[in-house]
């Protein structure tokens, strides 16, 4: 399957003759290295913000944990008073 991109490029690269075939390939092959490269990067951002999430829930999962001790203290203490 064509991305919309390459059916356009193919269409002007197919209906030129001679030397302009030659900027029609240029330019269609720095558009396909740009959408390559610009699907890296954002893969490499989700990647970068999933393990950031993940750190937080560790985080807020230990917190929880944390919170739900303390609040058995206190309702020990609580009984005891």
């Amino acid at each position: 399957m064509q991305d919309p991109y390459q059916s356009v490029m193919l269409k002007t690269y197919n209906s030129l003759e001679g030397d302009h075939k030659l900027g029609v390939a240029k330019d269609s092959t720095s558009l396909a290295n740009l959408v390559d490269a610009n699907t890296t990067n954002l893969s490499l951002k989700f990647e970068e913000k999933s393990k950031l999430i993940q750190s937080l829930f560790k985080n807020a999962d230990k917190w929880a944990k944390v919170a739900a001790e303390k609040t058995e203290d206190a309702r020990k203490l609580g009984v005891q008073l």
